[in-house]
């Protein structure tokens, strides 16, 4: 049976459907600098949770430095790894060590992230350009960092994080445990800084093991190499950090993560950062 539609009540529904009034251009003006507003609002946030990402996957890489360290200590009587040989040039910057170390790590659970801070993503592009054009191929595996790293030097490797470890032609640069001397006895530079009053860790049982980092974030002041020979001001104070090391977000200087031999990994901002090391005109700082 076939039911009759009302057409009074489809001819006068109709319209009313199809008919509506249109924004007017103030409406439109006042919807626009709503949608600005609340982009305005958000954008900061999601540029912030972007970079708390960021660093906490560059401090899960460093958690996992401090894992391979103590497994490799385990193997060789609680020593850490050094970089001996010493690299040619003496290894007078932090990061620089020897030829050897990503063979003697790589054993121990070093996975390709961990050799790159996500924070700084222009280095790890640096070096997969570097393998497509001579390797023919992106970075595919540990010996192509291998290879990544012994490429400028044939005798060291520049790494992308400050190695805080003592360098044996370079020893009298890095300080000795001066916890036991009285102050007028430490050395002038970085007088009271933790490096200065434990040393440098060599084991894990020594006493440095909490108190300084064996590594940290790449970064310093200076015109030496790995850094922008225009960088512009060069001195000890965090303002003088060049903005291609640490970690940086539009300009702004949010500190660096540092790996600890006793296993904790510190994020340390500005105001905790401190210059730890000098060559001439270059200083370094976790």
């Amino acid at each position: 049976m076939r039911t009759k539609v009302n057409s009074k009540w489809h001819s006068a529904e109709l319209p009313r459907l199809q008919t509506g009034r249109a924004f007017t251009l103030l409406e439109l003006i006042v919807l626009l600098g709503m949608l600005l507003a609340l982009g305005a609002t958000l954008l900061p946030a999601l540029a912030r949770s972007k970079a708390d990402s960021k660093l906490t996957a560059c401090a899960a890489n460093f958690r996992q430095w401090g894992a391979s360290v103590n497994l490799y200590a385990q193997d060789q009587k609680g020593r850490l790894p050094r970089p001996y040989p010493d690299p040619a040039g003496g290894g007078m910057y932090v990061w620089d060590a020897s030829t050897n170390l990503c063979n003697v790590m790589i054993p121990y659970g070093l996975t390709l992230p961990t050799w790159f801070c996500p924070v700084r993503p222009l280095e790890a592009e640096a070096a997969v350009n570097w393998a497509r054009l001579n390797l023919q191929h992106p970075i595919l595996s540990l010996q192509d960092i291998v290879a990544f790293f012994n490429h400028s030097f044939s005798a060291e490797i520049i790494m992308n994080h400050n190695w805080w470890v003592p360098r044996a032609q370079a020893q009298q640069l890095y300080p000795q445990d001066y916890s036991g001397k009285p102050p007028n006895l430490q050395p002038a530079f970085g007088r009271g800084s933790d490096p200065f009053l434990y040393g440098w860790p060599t084991r894990v049982d020594d006493r440095a093991s909490a108190f300084v980092p064996f590594i940290s974030d790449k970064c310093g002041s200076g015109q030496g190499s790995g850094f922008p020979i225009s960088w512009t001001p060069v001195g000890t104070t965090v303002d003088c950090i060049c903005n291609n090391t640490a970690h940086f977000f539009n300009g702004v200087l949010f500190g660096v993560n540092a790996a600890f031999v006793d296993g904790h990994v510190e994020a340390r901002r500005p105001e905790k950062m401190r210059c730890v090391y000098s060559n001439g005109s270059t200083y370094w700082f976790y």
